[in-house]
């Protein structure tokens, strides 16, 4: 039987007929397996068709309020969040337990973004240092399904005071699509 040697990062040793096996499995797979979208849902396979799922909620419960923008001022308010926060029922001392509102201001900032309005955009989320009791966090959600904007920036300022956490202060800016004005964000308008 004659052996075929294939070289990647490893050395890895089989014969052509094992080799063809093994990538032919990793293509069945491929599409048999469901898919992780960067928004969190799951696309499953179903013969020709598939279908969604969400397994997580795209907010969680408790705060009906919204973002209400001044694109003039770059600026956004979390609409009802402090009165929300002022209902729950916080533990005595330490950190949160109450997700997300107080256990991570990752988690915090995704809340207060809220979810995405395509499965084709993806979201990124950084955390700056902590500096006293505030953090800043970027969430910045891109690869809009629009002709001129192609993505938003909303830099929140989170005071880390227990209970729970509060926002500060959020900043907005967007970039647009190329050809229709600024690729950096800022708040200048897209063309």
């Amino acid at each position: 039987m004659e052996r075929t040697t294939v070289r990647r990062t490893a050395e890895f040793d089989c014969d052509a007929a094992t080799l063809w096996h093994l990538v032919s499995a990793a293509e069945e797979l491929r599409r048999v397996l469901p898919v992780l979208e960067p928004r969190g849902t799951v696309l499953v396979p179903a013969g020709d068709w598939f279908f969604r799922v969400a397994p997580f909620e795209e907010r969680p419960t408790g705060w009906t309020g919204g973002l209400e923008y001044d694109l003039e001022a770059g600026t956004v308010t979390a609409t009802g969040l402090d009165e929300y926060l002022d209902t729950i029922q916080w533990p005595v001392e330490g950190q949160s337990d109450v997700w997300p509102w107080g256990t991570s201001p990752v988690a915090f900032a995704n809340a207060v973004a809220g979810p995405l309005s395509s499965p084709a955009e993806l979201r990124t989320i950084e955390q700056g240092p902590v500096e006293g009791n505030t953090v800043v966090v970027t969430v910045t959600d891109e690869g809009f399904l629009d002709d001129s904007g192609f993505g938003s920036r909303l830099t929140m300022t989170i005071t880390l005071d227990q209970p729970g956490f509060r926002i500060g202060r959020i900043a907005y800016a967007f970039a647009c699509q190329p050809s229709r004005g600024h690729q950096d964000y800022s708040t200048e308008l897209c063309t």
